[in-house]
């Protein structure tokens, strides 16, 4: 589990896509779900070769103590994408790699009633995208498929209090970007459904009370299947108009097939910056105690980042640093300990060119005291991705690099990964 426990439920991450709302939110990281705009929801899974397209920027700050109920208004936006990838090493292999052009479909429907846009009032939204992906090679008969996501959101403001929710489910089918399909470097088909509560009380001016709930399951074809719990409070005051400091306790359960249930709790000291919205800065450090069905009990030290500058209109820098625990896709009775960073840099060039790029480093170790006698090598993972964008009045077009490589302790089990491509997508 991700230890910013003291920040709002965030989606399902990538191992290539780190970054999450830098509000308060549950332990995330493999048991994640998003509770920012459901838009950028779907663009994360308008392709299930999305590990190309990552968002690596933070949404901004929320406003803690919520806002003033607004107009019932109901807006409706549609939206259709298609896209090419060449891919190098579509099944992640060290060696007898296979290349293919992958062809991606989408539409999307968005339903939002209520104050969607700021967030600051009461609203209810409801999001729909299918794709459909095609391959170009014989090798790859029969890897055509279907994804799907759905996901609704909602928030009621009552004077000092505010309540949220959201839930989502996707099956992602050959997908390459998920943290499994990494770890056991070929393609993968998940299922995953992610629900959060969350609810805030606004003591004083300077003093909020945050209360959460999670639960994840993810469900892969073929690998080691796990569901997750959590329930979290915390308090949050400003020490200077700029600063929140705060202390955050979790209580969570993690159950893995072939593993059985592990229990764990967090002790999380928070720390946000906030300066008039151009730099924002948000921190949590603790410590994990996880009892374990096998071998002894752990303690483990766990930290989540995440900020945002603002640099000047049009020029944006990201930063996000991680220390997860997480139970292994493929090593039965075995946690996975992910230590990583990521940042990006956004330029707009000409008014609607923006150039971009962002990299990301993770190494994961595998801690084998639940599973005595087992042998897991450990990890280091690489990626970035140059772009450049075209932001037009109702259409956005993108073309991108992506280099991944994976080496390991095992010299027989990394990969290396580019892909080039181009998106072009609509919204009406």
């Amino acid at each position: 589990m991700t230890p910013a426990a003291s920040q709002q439920v965030v989606k399902e991450e990538t191992v290539e896509e780190k970054i999450t709302n830098p509000t308060v939110r549950v332990p995330s990281g493999r048991y994640a779900k998003s509770s920012g705009h459901l838009s950028n929801v779907t663009r994360h899974y308008s392709s299930s070769h999305k590990s190309a397209k990552e968002s690596i920027f933070p949404k901004g700050v929320e406003n803690m103590a919520g806002g003033p109920l607004s107009d019932l208004n109901v807006n409706v936006t549609v939206r259709a994408a298609t896209g090419v990838v060449y891919d190098d090493n579509v099944f992640l292999r060290q060696n007898d790699k296979i290349s293919s052009f992958i062809f991606t479909q989408t539409l999307g429907i968005n339903v939002a009633l209520g104050d969607y846009e700021s967030r600051s009032g009461n609203y209810l939204a409801l999001d729909y995208s299918p794709a459909y992906t095609y391959y170009d090679v014989e090798e790859l008969e029969g890897e055509d498929n279907f994804s799907h996501q759905l996901a609704v959101e909602a928030q009621v403001v009552t004077g000092r209090w505010t309540f949220g929710g959201s839930a989502g489910y996707a099956i992602r089918e050959g997908t390459s970007s998920d943290l499994g399909a990494v770890e056991i470097r070929d393609r993968v088909d998940l299922t995953s459904f992610q629900a959060g509560v969350n609810a805030k009380f606004a003591y004083t001016d300077r003093t909020l009370f945050v209360f959460s709930g999670s639960y994840s399951d993810r469900d892969y074809d073929e690998f080691i299947d796990s569901q997750a719990w959590t329930t979290s409070a915390g308090i949050l005051t400003s020490i200077t108009p700029k600063i929140q400091a705060g202390l955050t306790g979790v209580y969570g359960q993690v159950d893995a097939d072939e593993r059985g249930q592990e229990d764990f709790q967090q002790v999380l000291l928070v720390m946000n910056y906030l300066a008039t919205g151009r730099v924002t800065l948000n921190t949590s450090l603790g410590a994990e105690f996880r009892q374990l069905d096998v071998g002894n009990d752990e303690t483990y030290f766990v930290f989540g980042l995440s900020g945002q500058w603002n640099i000047r209109d049009g020029t944006n820098f990201a930063i996000e640093g991680h220390r997860n625990i997480e139970p292994s896709a493929i090593f039965p009775g075995v946690n996975t300990i992910l230590t990583g960073a990521s940042a990006g840099f956004s330029q707009r060039l000409f008014e609607r060119f923006t150039l971009g790029v962002k990299g990301g480093y993770d190494h994961v170790e595998y801690d084998i005291a639940s599973a005595p006698g087992t042998i897991a090598a450990d990890y280091d993972y690489f990626f970035v991705r140059p772009s450049l964008s075209y932001a037009g009045r109702w259409f956005d077009v993108e073309l991108y690099y992506l280099f991944r490589d994976l080496t390991s302790d095992d010299n027989g089990t990394g990969f290396d990964n580019s892909q080039v491509g181009l998106q072009i997508s609509l919204t009406f």
